[in-house]
């Protein structure tokens, strides 16, 4: 395949999409998602059921599981969303240059299409941008080595996405993100308070894009409070 003149998800060798066996509705939500980026017929889902014990625990084995199907199909790469996944700025261009800086011999880890990030730098590809994970995995790609080892990771009582976080610093993001999580309540009880905190400030989407946005234009952001609280005090003044 080249990446610059073919379907840029045909360098992965394999998506899924976890779901909660019983939520038919959000599996036929993330299909119409699907459907508009063209990867309908190519997203298997990964059916799981709720661990009514530990939410997290389950959310955790159902991202390891999806690893564990990849490794035993022989993929060198794949793709992971949660069925809560929705797109927004998605243009082909993006991916075609990422998956082409990916297979350009660059090692990788995992690229994310979107997630909650503590910081950013440039990679020389202006749609990849080397990140400091957060949180968030409703959509990511991994490389079978890094697939190998997250697959090698014990339960050990903490959420999926701090599991990440602690595991590498070496992460890659596209530019811009265009992948996001919807509004919807989510399944997970231990997050029921903080998800009704995050669903009154726009939910995870927007609390996304705002993230985005500041890590981007860190520098102008500060300089912009600055000059209103310089502003304010002079007024005061």
């Amino acid at each position: 395949m080249t990446p610059a003149t073919e379907n840029p998800w045909a360098f992965f060798d394999r998506l899924y999409c976890i779901s909660l066996r019983d939520r038919t509705d959000r599996r036929e939500r993330a299909r119409i998602e699907f459907s508009h980026m063209g990867i309908e017929m190519r997203v298997e889902f990964v059916l799981v059921d709720k661990d009514h014990n530990d939410p997290c625990r389950g959310i955790f084995a159902s991202h390891l599981l999806c690893m564990k199907k990849a490794i035993d199909a022989g993929a060198r790469q794949w793709v992971v969303f949660e069925d809560d996944v929705v797109f927004h700025r998605y243009d082909p261009h993006i991916l075609k240059d990422a998956v082409t800086h990916l297979s350009n011999g660059s090692t990788w880890t995992l690229l994310f299409f979107g997630c909650l990030i503590k910081g950013s730098s440039k990679t020389g590809n202006p749609r990849v941008k080397r990140i400091r994970y957060q949180a968030l995995a409703h959509a990511y790609a991994v490389n079978r080595a890094f697939g190998e080892k997250i697959l090698s990771q014990p339960w050990c009582g903490v959420p999926y996405d701090t599991m990440l976080r602690e595991l590498s610093d070496d992460y890659l993001g596209t530019t811009p993100f265009f992948a996001f999580q919807s509004n919807a309540k989510t399944d997970n009880e231990a997050c029921l308070g903080l998800d009704r905190f995050r669903r009154c400030f726009g939910g995870l989407g927007l609390i996304q894009l705002m993230n985005e946005f500041f890590h981007a234009h860190r520098l102008w952001v500060i300089l912009g409070h600055l000059a209103v609280l310089t502003g304010l005090g002079v007024c005061i003044w």
